[in-house]
């Protein structure tokens, strides 16, 4: 006997919430998140009577679209999964070497489900230039910029250098250096960046402004 803001409410705070517990480590069965959406798809459209199933005007697909953008607000299973995985990285110092992971042979289910969230860790996440010395020229994305945060330069010169590599022995970029390496896309945003050799190298979120993940914004 729901209104259909009482279905949505309860959806959103307990069928939705309840596997987020599981889903921060293990990575769910693509048959088990759709079956999942189906369900509540099906308690959605369901009308009062018994007999009438309801006509399903919408897909899930479209009903975990933004408001704004004419969905109900609803989550996606699979993707709100591989968001929910990301976190059991955050409070790790080492960020860089979970971006260049890989699965080997024998790993654990574990490890796999939460590897999953690698590819999107690569759209959003950035490194601030502090004393260089952690960030890898070319495999991290240390370019203070929204959508391509990575090195465009290929020289094997760069392969396995640090950032560090780049300054002189005063903590400030070697202009010659990084004009005569680098394209000059590279060379002209790398010679913007502000530096400060007396801080460590960090890592951000770069979706939101105060650099802190989040699940929504990924």
């Amino acid at each position: 006997m729901l209104s259909k803001g009482g279905k949505e409410v309860l959806l959103k705070t307990v069928a939705q919430a309840l596997p987020k517990y599981a889903m921060g480590v293990f990575l769910l069965p693509l048959n088990l998140c759709q079956d999942l959406e189906k369900m509540m798809c099906k308690f959605w459209w369901k009308t009062n009577s018994k007999k009438d199933r309801g006509i399903h005007w919408l897909s899930w697909s479209n009903m975990s679209k933004k408001k704004t953008l004419g969905g109900m607000g609803f989550r996606s299973v699979r993707d709100f999964n591989i968001r929910q995985a990301r976190r059991e990285t955050d409070d790790s110092p080492e960020q860089g070497s979970f971006l260049n992971a890989k699965i080997g042979h024998n790993s654990s289910y574990i490890w796999r489900s939460v590897i999953e969230s690698q590819s999107l860790l690569k759209q959003g996440l950035g490194c601030r230039v502090g004393n260089g010395s952690t960030i890898n020229i070319l495999e991290d994305p240390w370019l203070p910029l929204e959508q391509d945060a990575y090195i465009h330069t290929n020289s094997r010169t760069l392969q396995g250098q640090m950032v560090s590599s780049l300054l002189d022995g005063n903590g400030n970029w070697d202009v010659d250096l990084v004009m005569d390496v680098f394209e000059s896309r590279d060379a002209n945003i790398i010679l913007a960046i502000p530096l400060n050799a007396e801080v460590h190298d960090t890592w951000y979120w770069r979706r939101e402004k105060l650099g802190c993940y989040s699940v929504k914004s990924a």
